[in-house]
């Protein structure tokens, strides 16, 4: 990917390069409903962030598989979150991630 901004996340010794998603990649990731379990749709999240960081360096592609057989718990948990936080999204109480929307403003802008 040529458009993406970039960040490392480092936890005890581990170095990640992590880049937010794409609009179609967030739509596809929030269109994703009930028929796909949380674990498997954080999974896809934590992939689609990895993946768009990579320039070419060699590395195998993310998968979901490999996320889950290569990545522990308090490394896949913030590195859901700071991907997810990256793009833009924020999450509901339910834990569902929903796109983080500017704030709406009452005011007509008009001048009385």
């Amino acid at each position: 990917m040529k458009n993406v901004r970039r960040k490392t996340i480092e936890m005890d010794g581990a170095v990640f390069t992590i880049a937010p998603l794409t609009f179609s990649q967030l739509r596809r990731y929030s269109e994703q409903g009930a028929d796909g379990t949380a674990l498997f749709k954080a999974s896809e999240l934590v992939c689609m962030g990895l993946n768009n960081a990579r320039n070419g360096d060699g590395d195998p592609e993310w998968t979901p598989q490999r996320v889950l057989e290569e990545l522990d718990q308090p490394l896949f948990i913030r590195l859901k979150d700071e991907i997810a936080a990256f793009s833009g999204l924020r999450f509901t109480q339910s834990g569902e991630a929903l796109a983080a929307s500017e704030k709406t403003s009452t005011d007509s802008g008009a001048a009385s």
